[in-house]
């Protein structure tokens, strides 16, 4: 456990011996899930801080017809919603739900405040780590105003385009990490990177990306 602990952003560069010392004093445990399990119910509150030390989740929404949307994902090393556990209104928005076999490590509360007091290292992350979320939330309401993925895509590249002054660029950011940034998931976003590319609007290679006819972008938007 402590070898994967130091994967974890939070715990970033510290060895397993030091993240096992500091958690000597905390009480915390570790669960189990299988794959479609609801590991944390929407509605219920957070009052423990979560790793994902394997595995993968993904948050659902219930949508039309009955039908449940990943709206975000949780790779191992991730913290869980970290941001609810000293919010004032501290409810899970959605179901977690287990998309590949997990582990889970809970530190409630009080004790994961406990260790914050105690390792300035661990306080420095994990208010990165918020500040990261923040981001991210300011980066999805910059293209929420797009109503289709293809139009929040396309307000991306011509924003590339823009800051670097040429059709043709890298991108920095991985699907995964854009998909996150418009709050839609990968597979949804790299269907229609295809479709783009398919259609000659854009040409994509890897993160080297060259716009052919940015005026039709525009029309996504």
């Amino acid at each position: 456990m402590f070898e994967k602990l130091a994967l974890c952003t939070l715990f970033d560069g510290m060895t397993p011996e030091a993240t096992k010392n500091l958690l000597a004093l905390a009480n915390y445990e570790i669960r189990e899930f299988a794959p479609g399990e609801v590991a944390l119910l929407k509605g219920n509150p957070c009052r423990a801080l979560m790793v994902l030390l394997s595995g993968r989740l993904q948050a659902e929404r219930s949508g039309k017809r009955g039908r449940d949307t990943p709206v975000e994902q949780f790779s191992s090393g991730m913290l869980i919603a970290p941001g609810l556990l000293y919010a004032g209104t501290n409810l899970f928005p959605a179901h977690i739900v287990v998309a590949e076999p997990s582990e889970i490590l809970f530190v409630t509360k009080d004790d994961f405040s406990d260790m914050l007091q105690r390792d300035k290292r661990v306080l420095a992350r994990f208010l990165a780590v918020l500040s990261d979320s923040n981001r991210l939330l300011s980066d999805r309401m910059v293209y929420f105003g797009f109503r289709t993925i293809r139009g929040k895509y396309a307000g991306y590249l011509l924003e590339q385009s823009r800051a670097t002054g040429s059709p043709s660029f890298r991108i920095g950011a991985t699907q995964r990490e854009m998909a996150e940034r418009f709050g839609v998931t990968r597979p949804a976003l790299a269907r229609v990177v295809g479709e783009l590319n398919a259609e000659g609007i854009i040409y994509v290679k890897g993160k080297e990306v060259t716009i052919h006819y940015p005026e039709k972008l525009k029309q996504y938007r």
